[in-house]
């Protein structure tokens, strides 16, 4: 299993590019909304998450994947301003 599995979409250097939204329509880089907006898509199919807290780090915005009810932490993704590649971190 590779790191574009795991939200019924694909994410990361894969997913983006073959299954996400076309890279073309962000600018030279991504804006925390849209940031947030990638990884809405992302966790799209799965109607009990929900995007938490979005922060901007260096080279990107650090992403919290929380469960609609009780908003308890799933995931933490890191998006990349740049390249748009979105994968897990943790901390």
């Amino acid at each position: 299993m590779g790191p574009w599995y795991g939200y019924g979409r694909g994410y990361g250097p894969r997913g983006y590019g073959w299954w996400g939204p076309d890279r073309s329509a962000f600018g030279h880089t991504l804006s925390k909304g849209e940031a947030e907006k990638l990884v809405e898509w992302i966790i799209g199919r799965n109607p009990n998450l929900a995007v938490g807290e979005v922060n901007e780090v260096e080279g990107g915005y650090k992403v919290q994947v929380v469960t609609r009810k009780g908003k308890n932490l799933v995931d933490l993704l890191m998006v990349e301003k740049d390249t748009g590649w979105v994968y897990r971190i943790y901390d």
